[in-house]
């Protein structure tokens, strides 16, 4: 033994047939002389946490996917209102600009007439 602090996840699984994720961490001791006569350590269930990361990626898989496959023009803007997504049609509503080259982190406001901007603010404050 290296004496080396371990932290790992790791499924375990059980006889009859479920596994569930663990997070074990264990620290070495060290007596007096610099000996490593023992170890302290943890193992924690972080099942929930696994299943619960694992949904909300399949649940972002799932509305990018819809979003990208939309016919419609879908804008997705920042708090700042900053344009983070455009669907696919949005760059021809754009006239063929590539979004990710030249528009994505737009202000948004900078497409709109200087007379209509407070109104465009006002109206994405109100959706906050």
């Amino acid at each position: 033994m290296l004496g080396i602090p371990l932290d790992i996840e790791a499924r375990i699984h059980f006889a009859g047939g479920a596994c569930r994720w663990t997070r074990s961490r264990a620290y070495p001791f060290w007596d007096e002389l610099g000996r490593m006569p023992r170890w302290h350590g943890t193992t924690e269930n972080t099942h929930d946490r696994h299943e619960a990361d694992k949904a909300q990626r399949a649940s972002e898989e799932l509305t990018w996917q819809i979003l990208s496959g939309s016919p419609d023009c879908i804008k997705l803007l920042t708090l700042d209102a900053k344009l983070e997504f455009f669907s696919a049609r949005g760059p021809y509503a754009m006239e063929g600009e590539d979004f990710e080259k030249q528009l994505r982190g737009t202000d948004w406001l900078s497409f709109w007439q200087p007379e209509d901007r407070l109104r465009v603010r006002q109206a994405i404050i109100a959706t906050l």
